[in-house]
C-alpha cells in the first residue's frame, strides 16, 4: 500500500505546478491534497527529504506553488519548512541537476520570505 501511494504521490507532485499554473485558483491535486493534509503532509517531507533520490525539481516546484497558493499557506509549519531547508542546502552541496538546483534554491528563497520563519529560525539565516 505504501508503495503505491507514493508513487500516486509522485505523480501529483510532478503534475502539480502545471495545473498551478494553468488554473491556479482551482487546482485539484492542491485539493485533493488538502483532504488528506496529515497523510500528504508527512509525504511531501519525505519526498523532498530523499532529495536527489526522488525527482527533487518536482518536489521543490510543487512545495514552492503550495507556499504560493492561498489555500494551503498553512499546509506546512515552521518546522516543516526547517525540514525542507535542511534537504535543501544539502542537496545544494551534492551534484544535481540545473533544473533540480534552481527549483531548489527559488523555494528556499520563497522560505526565507516567511516571517513566521525567519523569527523561529533566525539562527539558520548564516546557512543561506
Amino acid at each position: 500500500m505504501d508503495a503505491m501511494l507514493d508513487a500516486l504521490i509522485s505523480l501529483l507532485v510532478i503534475i502539480c505546478p502545471f495545473k498551478e499554473k494553468a488554473n491556479p485558483d482551482d487546482n485539484i491535486i492542491i485539493d485533493y491534497f488538502l483532504r488528506e493534509q496529515n497523510i500528504y503532509n508527512e509525504k511531501l517531507l519525505y519526498l523532498a527529504n530523499k532529495g536527489s533520490l526522488f525527482r527533487l525539481d518536482a518536489i521543490m516546484h510543487t512545495i514552492d506553488c503550495m507556499l504560493h497558493n492561498s489555500k494551503t499557506k498553512d499546509f506546512f509549519n515552521v518546522n516543516d519548512l526547517d525540514i525542507v531547508v535542511t534537504a535543501g542546502l544539502r542537496e545544494l552541496e551534492t551534484p544535481n541537476a540545473v533544473n533540480a538546483r534552481v527549483m531548489t534554491m527559488k523555494t528556499l528563497s520563497t522560505i526565507i520570505e516567511i516571517e513566521e520563519y525567519r523569527q523561529g529560525y533566525s539562527h539558520r539565516l548564516k546557512d543561506y
